[in-house]
Formats: structure tokens, sequence, C-alpha cells
């Protein structure tokens, strides 16, 4: 767990420490570790992962873990009014389409009458949100991880063919008559 608003993350930082000798060729989540370990904490506090549990004023995050009451799927779940209400939310603020809740629906992920919710002429809908820097960023970030990948398996492949050149050309050798 990291406090997102102590970080002191630079892209540029993220991407040298990635291009940097010291990953020895691989790429593992140990190899992205950027806060040094006691920033890293491992308790969150039980208001951030409340289970199928709702207390006003005290309740940050609710998890709906009981998969035969989900909210977005089944009417008869006691906080189903705080999901719509979230759920409306991202309809106004452009997070969710209704093309997305329809598509959802249609594949049973959601229950119907959520097409209904997000189609309510009431929702002042904005525009989509403009990509942020920070999700530009990201973006970058992960293209340059698929960049190095590539290259790491390119390496392999030719560290393989090389190993093969060599073992041939020893059997080439070893059939020619001692001189």
């Amino acid at each position: 767990m990291l406090d997102c608003q102590r970080l002191n993350w630079r892209v540029q930082d993220i991407i040298h420490r990635l291009s940097n000798s010291r990953l020895n060729n691989k790429i593992t989540p140990e190899n992205l570790i950027l806060e040094p370990e006691e920033n890293v904490g491992d308790k969150l506090p039980s208001s951030w992962y409340s289970v199928d549990c709702y207390e006003i004023d005290s309740t940050n995050l609710l998890h709906y873990k009981n998969k035969e009451n989900q909210p977005w799927k089944y009417t008869t779940n006691q906080y189903r009014f705080l999901w719509i209400r979230e759920f409306k939310n991202a309809i106004r603020d452009g997070a969710i389409s209704i093309e997305e809740v329809a598509a959802s629906a249609r594949k049973g992920y959601v229950d119907s009458c959520l097409i209904e919710v997000a189609s309510d002429p009431n929702l002042q809908r904005k525009k989509p949100p403009a990509k942020s820097p920070l999700y530009q960023c990201q973006q970058q970030l992960l293209k340059s991880i698929q960049e190095l990948r590539q290259v790491e398996h390119e390496l392999a492949i030719a560290k393989r063919e090389s190993s093969r050149g060599v073992i041939k050309t020893l059997f080439r050798k070893m059939k020619q008559p001692f001189s």
C-alpha cells in the first residue's frame, strides 16, 4: 500500500530505471519498486475495506463480496442505492457510456435495467475527460515496458541462435580430419 500524496515519482526516473543495466535484462515487479521498503505499508484501515457492510460516515470503500447479491446484477442488495448513486455519477462524468452499459447488459454482466438508469435524460452528462498527463505517462511507461520485453525476447532468440551456430561449427570441425 502506498500513500500517493507522499510519492515523488517522475516518469523519466522510472523509464531510466527500466533501461538501466541494474535490471539484469529482466523486468520483474521487484525491479520496478521505486520506494524504500519502510515507505510501503501492508495494513489498510478497515474503513477502506468494508465487506458487504456500510456505515454512514465510516465506510470509505464498500466491497460487494457476495456474488449472488451484487448491486449491478441484483435489485435485492440492501446497498444498491449507494452503488446506483455512484453509477449515475460515473455516467454523468462520462467515465461510463450508455453503449458500454448496454453491451455489458447484453453479455449478462449487469442488470438490464441499468440501461434505463444510464439513459435518464435528467443526468447532466459531461464530456468524457481528456487524457490526463498522468494517464499519458502511464501509457508511455507501458509502451516502454512492452518494447523492453520485445528486446529481451529478441536477445534470447539471438543467444539461442548464436549457441546453435557455435555448436554447428564445432560439429563441422569434429567431422574434418585432424591435420
